[in-house]
């Protein structure tokens, strides 16, 4: 009986991790495709236009729009590395809610566009979610080395 139940808690265990993985990188493809395309390869005018309307830029929207897209690849690379996933789960929230809050108080018409941002914000937040709530606590591998801050004295 026991092997039994061993057996279910270890499938159980591979499926959670397996959806935490399959979320992560979820989030991380979106986060990805959402910087290089419409930011930076294939900017619109109306994009160029809300960054304009928001007053935060520097020194030109489009040069804003590249920054956050820069921006994005790196945390859509940061989420498929694995490392401090509950971190970048937590600030890909932060960031999908106030990004998100912005573009709609500046237009209000994504609220309802046929391919708005809302829809996927909800599932990327919910993927997040996931990443959040699965990622492990602490990664064993993740600790610095005490060896890199040897001193006369010994270990710092």
């Amino acid at each position: 009986m026991n092997g039994t139940i061993a057996h279910i808690s270890t499938i159980r265990a591979a499926a959670l991790a397996t959806a935490e993985k399959l979320c992560r990188v979820a989030l991380a493809a979106v986060s990805v495709y959402e910087a290089l395309v419409p930011k930076m390869l294939f900017t619109t005018q109306a994009e160029l236009d809300l960054v304009a309307r928001s007053h935060l830029f520097w020194p030109t929207p489009k040069a804003m729009l590249f920054f956050v897209g820069a921006c994005e690849i790196a945390g859509g690379l940061w989420l498929l590395s694995g490392r401090a996933s509950r971190v970048a789960a937590a600030l890909s929230v932060a960031l999908l809610l106030g990004v998100g809050t912005m573009c709609a108080v500046l237009e209000p018409s994504i609220l309802h566009h046929p391919f708005g941002g809302l829809s996927k914000n909800l599932g990327l937040l919910a993927c997040a979610a996931v990443v959040y709530r699965l990622a492990p606590f602490k990664c064993a591998d993740c600790e610095p080395s005490r060896t890199a801050f040897r001193t006369k004295k010994g270990v710092v």
